[in-house]
């Protein structure tokens, strides 16, 4: 008598006994497919890195740039020497970076700077506040008298520049304005 469940009879389909591991053509297909999609990755990395790359001389040069200014606004004003495209300034008793500066970065930097004496005038009026006739909210006109303060030999204003070569033709520059005042020897 044959019983209802034969346990002799296989319980998965035959198609999934006969299989037992992958073929070498499947590794080789799977290997290459996979290789086609890194294609994309790879350039993809290697642009970053190239971005990344020109970030940090950015960087550097911003930071090279900063330095200097400091450097020269703690010089005695005296010290800062006047003129146009100035690359070396070695009366300073510190490094002041000016110059040809290889970068840490890898950047190659030329740092100059210009600077100039400018005049400026000030223009104020001067006012009695002891004057017991002053209401600040209502001045008499009679209180007031325009004067004028020439200062033509206490500013300095100073332009530096920082200049590299990125890609090996495009020229890249930062520049910074500051102005240095010597006001205190105009005390007589």
């Amino acid at each position: 008598m044959e019983s209802f469940f034969d346990f002799r009879a296989p319980l998965v389909p035959i198609c999934f006994t006969r299989r037992r591991g992958i073929t070498l053509l499947e590794i080789i297909i799977a290997v290459g497919i996979l290789a086609m999609a890194m294609i994309p990755v790879s350039g993809i990395m290697g642009y970053g890195a190239k971005a990344v790359s020109k970030d940090a001389r950015q960087i550097e040069a911003i930071q090279l740039l900063e330095k200097t200014v400091n450097l020269l606004l703690q010089q005695p004003f005296k010290d800062i020497p006047v003129g146009n495209n100035i690359t070396n300034y070695s009366t300073a008793p510190v490094n002041l970076c000016l110059g040809n500066i290889d970068g840490k970065k890898g950047g190659k930097y030329t740092v100059s700077m210009d600077c100039q004496i400018i005049p400026v005038t000030f223009s104020y009026q001067s006012v009695d506040v002891g004057d017991p006739t002053f209401d600040e909210l209502n001045p008499p006109a009679g209180l007031f008298s325009n004067e004028n303060l020439t200062v033509s030999d206490s500013i300095k204003e100073i332009k530096v520049k920082i200049e590299w070569t990125e890609e090996k033709t495009k020229q890249v520059q930062f520049r910074a304005l500051t102005y240095r005042a010597d006001l205190n020897r105009r005390g007589s």
